[in-house]
């Protein structure tokens, strides 16, 4: 049996704290999540998590790091010319929906959401990681869709969170309201691009 390297030892008891923190998290929310119960979870000493991280904010930031912002390179593919933006837009909110409604990115951006407000560094943190570069990537797209006739109304080109609705309502609506009413999301994305695009 092969022994780990100290590197590797490391990174091993880092994912650890990390997933320790995530279950944390997820059950209890940030606010209500201690370092000790982390600690305890992952089956190290604070210590040891303090030697990795300098604080519980620097612990959820990894965890979107690699939860949320990992999604968007491996799923966005480029933009072609010849490519409809309505459908470009679908194809990837499609994928995003189902990771965010049900998978563990959602998770954290619940946390954002719910806890945000008293927690400002970690909303200035998932704005400036996240949501930034995600709307002006929206914006680009919004630009394009004008420029080639898709779009139906200008004055979208200032919103681009416009686009992001539907991301946002199925998490909610998961959440809160799926065992009062189930939504098919696919289609109820399709509605909402069916409103802001030319067909």
């Amino acid at each position: 049996m092969t022994k780990l390297s100290r590197k590797d030892k490391a990174a091993v008891r880092k994912k650890q704290i990390l997933d320790a923190a995530f279950l944390e998290f997820s059950k209890n929310g940030f606010a209500l999540t201690k370092m000790d119960s982390i600690a305890q979870r992952a089956l190290v000493s604070k210590g040891l998590i303090y030697h990795h991280f300098s604080s519980k904010e620097a612990l959820l930031q990894e965890l979107i790091k690699s939860h949320i912002v990992a999604l968007f390179p491996n799923d966005i593919p480029e933009f072609r010319e010849q490519d409809n933006v309505q459908d470009f837009i679908c194809k990837i909110f499609s994928k995003l929906i189902k990771e965010i409604s049900t998978g563990d990115p959602g998770k954290l951006l619940l946390i954002i959401i719910t806890e945000g407000e008293r927690f400002p560094k970690l909303s200035s943190m998932y704005y400036k990681t996240v949501l930034s570069p995600v709307l002006a990537k929206l914006k680009q797209l919004l630009e394009i869709a004008w420029q080639k006739g898709e779009l139906k109304n200008k004055n979208t080109l200032k919103y681009p969170h416009i686009l992001a609705a539907p991301l946002i309502v199925s998490l909610i609506w998961t959440k809160l309201f799926a065992k009062y009413q189930k939504i098919d999301f696919d289609d109820l994305l399709k509605a909402h691009l069916d409103n802001i695009f030319n067909a």
